[in-house]
Formats: structure tokens, C-alpha cells, sequence
């Protein structure tokens, strides 16, 4: 059985300070999908920390996020990720 090879993606980030133009994108951000926070305030901002994925589809979207924000990004793709062979005997 062939294997199929996966992969690992991470983010290159560059972020800007955070000023009124990033905040007022976060808002807008936040108002087009309805977000609010448990008091019914925007969400407060924050630079996602988050930035080693499994899929390249969520390294794109969080990218994109990045970008929207006025940060620049860079999806990586790791070399092929390797698991050691298993075998059963029995």
C-alpha cells in the first residue's frame, strides 16, 4: 500500500503596530460575521498566535486574516511529514 504523503504549513507573519485602521478592519471583521463578545462588545483585538497548521486550506484562511489586518504572510510547506512503519506480528 503506498503511502500518502502529508504535509505541515506554518506562517512567515510580519505585523504592523496596532492602530486605529488595523481596529477599524477588526471591527468591520468582527460585524460581518456577527462576533461579539459574552456582553454583546466587539471582540477586543488580538494578533492570532496560532501559526502551524495540517491543512494548507486553514493556513490560507488564516493568512488571509493576517493580510486583512495590513500584516504580510507567508504560507510554508514543511518537507513530507514520515511515520516510522508498523507492523504486526501475530
Amino acid at each position: 500500500m503506498s503511502a500518502r504523503l502529508l504535509y505541515c504549513y506554518r506562517l512567515t507573519v510580519t505585523l504592523p503596530e496596532i492602530d486605529e485602521d488595523v481596529l477599524t478592519r477588526w471591527r468591520a471583521y468582527c460585524d460581518s460575521r456577527g462576533w461579539l463578545d459574552y456582553n454583546g462588545r466587539d471582540l477586543p483585538f488580538s494578533w492570532p498566535s496560532r501559526r502551524t497548521y495540517f491543512s494548507e486550506h486553514a493556513a490560507e484562511r488564516k493568512a488571509e486574516l493576517f493580510r486583512l489586518m495590513g500584516a504580510t504572510a507567508t504560507v510554508e510547506r514543511s518537507l513530507p511529514v514520515a511515520w516510522p512503519e508498523v507492523t504486526t506480528d501475530g
